[in-house]
């Protein structure tokens, strides 16, 4: 016990998030002896990553054809969930299929899908504010690809299974958090805890009766 303490002070210092057995090292030899001896996890993100996709999917067709279901990295996932979240919002059945791909053992519940209707229903454009380039000013209207960045939760979240990052964005002030749950027997992580991303932002000046 103590050692796994002292490991988890060691990785917060850092600033460093972790996961069991992902891929990935510390950033030193000395860190990566560290963790492995007191037998916690290995480093999961250190720094700020950045993804993109071509295109937002229309249909699930689309959705499954896209190379960033490739779940092995969370920024992969992170990315993935919001091109399946706005496809739920224009396709709600496309939408539960892709969100479910992305859930893993855990599909998503009645109260779920109650839950991203009752966010969606009038917010159609908030999947897109977390994408480069889009702020209320263009009324989110993201650069092209579509690209973005995860952050490191550098408080380290410390659960061991589980890795947390966060989104920033002009829609909103605080930096997000979103968890995911890694699947050790498969490498991948899925979505977990991702309510953060569904709260209200900045409006769009086009709905703005104030701009």
């Amino acid at each position: 016990m103590r050692k796994k303490l002292l490991a988890g002070v060691f990785a917060a210092v850092l600033g460093l998030t972790c996961s069991p057995s992902a891929a990935g090292a510390a950033p030193t030899a000395a860190a990566d002896a560290y963790l492995a001896a007191a037998n916690t996890c290995d480093i999961t993100i250190s720094a700020p990553a950045t993804v993109s996709i071509p295109y937002l999917p229309q249909t699930l067709d689309e959705f499954k054809a896209m190379d960033k279901l490739d779940l092995t990295k969370p920024e992969n996932t992170v990315i993935m969930y919001l091109a399946a979240t706005n496809l739920f919002a224009h396709n709600e059945a496309d939408g539960i299929a892709a969100l479910n791909m992305l859930a893993g053992p855990r599909p998503l519940s009645s109260q779920d899908i109650y839950f991203y209707r009752e966010r969606l229903k009038d917010k159609k454009y908030l999947m897109k504010v977390y994408f480069h380039g889009a702020t209320p000013e263009n009324n989110y209207e993201p650069e092209q690809p579509y690209t973005l960045t995860i952050h490191p939760d550098a408080g380290r979240y410390g659960e061991e299974g589980y890795c947390r990052v966060f989104l920033k964005a002009p829609a909103f002030d605080s930096p997000r958090p979103v968890t995911l749950r890694y699947k050790p027997s498969t490498g991948e992580y899925f979505i977990w805890n991702m309510n953060s991303i569904l709260v209200g932002v900045r409006t769009p000046r086009n709905q703005d009766p104030w701009a």
